[in-house]
């Protein structure tokens, strides 16, 4: 049937792609799942199983015929923050109260994913429990049977919100904790009394069974200094689900810092502390240590103004939500050039050279971010 070599290579390579767009689908939502180890996933969860199962098999399905579809979508409510987070990898974008998406816009967006075949909305920020909405649409999110994450810096975190977070269908809490240390964590995040609130918020997710996540980053001087240890330690210690560990990220203010990337010793010893399914790092538990947006177009991101990106980490525009379907943007963002060169897709792309040079460094200073496509 293939009588040339160059059409064999083709075949095998097109194999190869789609198995480990599989690997990584897989994994990725194996990741999810595994986190709910305790009676708790077993009591308030099995009700999705099977329509979860359903969603994915029709992502399997896509995969094959080649059509686009992704599984995850990252879902920035607000820039604003109260944190002032030496780290923080969306500085870099305007933080506008009054041009973010209003419950109705984000409500439709929603719709659309669920249509899209989306089986996973991460709220994200900024903090997103600014938002004064965020309990209406966890809760219409999970209506829609479809697992909901939030990311939070913690402030917000007393007993009564937590309640209300699960009452609301949220399946999993990510809290950021940047040091074991109360002092120090409180100095990279800006704020006095940071951790104690966050340490409490996750006190009392734990205490009504709530599922909770630590999650902590990557740099050089983490890695030795033992302090990412330290925060491991701490959330066994404290009885969390899980702790994920982030791969840093030149975005934000670390945009043109690559300082804090970890060398390949380092990278060994952080794959040491990897203990699934407590401890897990994004970018090092796979054999495959590609970008989740860009190779295997299971994720993508949705700004607090409706801007459609690969990353949040990735500034870079293919459509606004506001002046056209959410599925046309998709697939026109999955077609341009950056989905289609391998070497964008070790790790996370603004740390490769070439990918910087050419989408990166060669937007203005004045140009407000995202750079539309």
């Amino acid at each position: 049937m293939y009588n040339t070599r160059e059409e064999t290579q083709m075949l095998a390579y097109a194999i190869k792609n789609y198995l480990r767009r599989y690997y990584n689908f897989i994994y990725s939502n194996m990741i999810g799942l595994i986190t709910y180890r305790h009676s708790h996933f077993y009591n308030n969860f099995k009700i999705n199983l099977p329509f979860f199962a359903i969603r994915n098999l029709k992502w399997i399905f896509n995969m094959i015929l080649n059509r686009d579809m992704s599984l995850y979508l990252m879902f920035s409510l607000t820039y604003r923050c109260q944190a002032k987070c030496l780290h923080c990898s969306v500085s870099d974008y305007p933080v506008i109260q009054k041009e973010e998406l209003t419950t109705e816009e984000v409500k439709n967006v929603i719709n659309q994913a669920h249509r899209l075949g989306i089986s996973t909305i991460e709220f994200f920020g900024g903090e997103p429990i600014l938002r004064s909405d965020i309990l209406e649409l966890i809760e219409y999110t999970s209506q829609k049977r479809m697992l909901t994450y939030l990311d939070t810096n913690g402030l917000f975190l007393t007993k009564k919100m937590i309640k209300q977070l699960k009452n609301a269908g949220l399946k999993l809490l990510f809290v950021s904790i940047d040091s074991a240390i109360p002092h120090v964590h409180d100095r990279l995040r800006g704020v006095k009394g940071c951790f104690k609130r966050a340490v409490n918020g996750l006190k009392n997710a734990i205490k009504i069974g709530q599922p909770c996540v630590i999650s902590t980053y990557i740099t050089k001087e983490r890695v030795d200094n033992g302090e990412l240890e330290d925060v491991i330690k701490f959330g066994r210690e404290l009885g969390v689900t899980a702790v994920r560990i982030l791969f840093p990220m030149m975005s934000g203010r670390w945009l043109y810092n690559a300082d804090v990337i970890p060398t390949k010793k380092q990278e060994i010893k952080i794959r040491k502390m990897i203990d699934l399914p407590f401890v897990y790092v994004e970018d090092l538990y796979k054999k495959f240590k590609e970008c989740n947006g860009l190779l295997n177009k299971t994720f993508f991101y949705i700004s607090p103004y409706g801007d459609v990106q690969p990353c949040f980490c990735i500034p870079l525009s293919f459509g606004n939500v506001r002046e056209e379907p959410l599925r046309m943007i998709v697939r026109r963002m999955y077609r341009h050039p950056i989905f289609e060169n391998d070497s964008f897709f070790s790790k996370c792309p603004t740390l490769n050279e070439i990918f910087r040079k050419k989408y990166i460094n060669t937007i203005s200073p004045d140009v407000k971010l995202p750079f539309r496509v």
